[in-house]
């Protein structure tokens, strides 16, 4: 391996911590220790009601990030769109925070749709 080699696998190295280092932070800062990926299908949540939403600033702008009661332990950070259906569905039925997410395609054709959580076993936790 040459010089040139080493210098861009050290650089690859550290600049892959930093980015790492500095999500963590982020995600320590809104007060989420996992998130959500969100999955192509059906992505079935309960958002805890009783926690607002947590504003952060990332590379792509400001998100909002909601706590989950299912799956435990995970938060959901939202670009503005997806926040506005989840709370738009929300606030039209009567789902006590639960929701299904369902994502379809990729990058730029990805596309979102709410519907009900019919998943009745799964605790939910509201402003009651």
């Amino acid at each position: 391996m040459d010089v040139e080699n080493e210098k861009i696998d050290s650089w690859l190295t550290d600049e892959n911590a930093r980015l790492k280092d500095e999500d963590k932070r982020r995600r320590e800062e809104s007060g989420m220790s996992d998130l959500l990926k969100l999955e192509k299908g059906d992505n079935p949540v309960v958002v805890n009601m009783a926690v607002l939403p947590k504003d952060v600033d990332t590379k792509y702008g400001k998100r909002k990030v909601l706590t989950l009661v299912e799956p435990v332990d995970k938060a959901l950070m939202c670009t503005p769109f997806v926040y506005s259906l989840i709370v738009g569905y929300l606030a039209e039925n009567d789902s006590n925070g639960r929701v299904t997410i369902i994502k379809t395609g990729e990058g730029k054709d990805t596309r979102y749709e709410m519907k009900a959580n019919l998943k009745k076993d799964v605790p939910h936790i509201g402003l009651e």
